[in-house]
């Protein structure tokens, strides 16, 4: 994944994933600027929709903050006793775009971390 630099999850349906290993799944995606997701409607871009179990996205420093608010997006609705964690890279942290996706993501339950 290290030379990665787009994937396509426009068709992916993460709803069913329900392994803790998916969190590695963007491990070492040095070179990934952008993830290609699919369109709900004009104003919601979807990746990885119906995730609930953790993500880092923390090795993908080049990663794209159109990319960062899809898969903010896509995340499940989780209960109040079930928070999963969304981790993006510590430069992400002061771009605008990037915090209002992790704010989306801390609505619907999700704890926040930047790495």
């Amino acid at each position: 994944c290290s030379s990665l630099t787009s994937l396509d999850l426009s068709n992916w349906d993460a709803s069913n994933v329900n392994y803790s290993n998916a969190n590695d799944m963007f491990k070492n995606c040095s070179e990934l600027k952008t993830l290609i997701a699919g369109h709900e409607s004009e104003t919601n871009v979807t990746a990885l929709n119906g995730l609930k179990v953790d993500i880092d996205l923390s090795d993908c420093t080049k990663l794209n903050e159109q990319s960062i608010m899809a898969v903010c997006n896509g995340l499940a609705n989780l209960p109040s006793d079930n928070k999963k964690t969304i981790t993006v890279s510590k430069t992400k942290e002061n771009n605008t775009t990037v915090r209002i996706a992790m704010l989306n993501a801390s609505l619907k339950n999700w704890n926040t971390v930047y790495k």
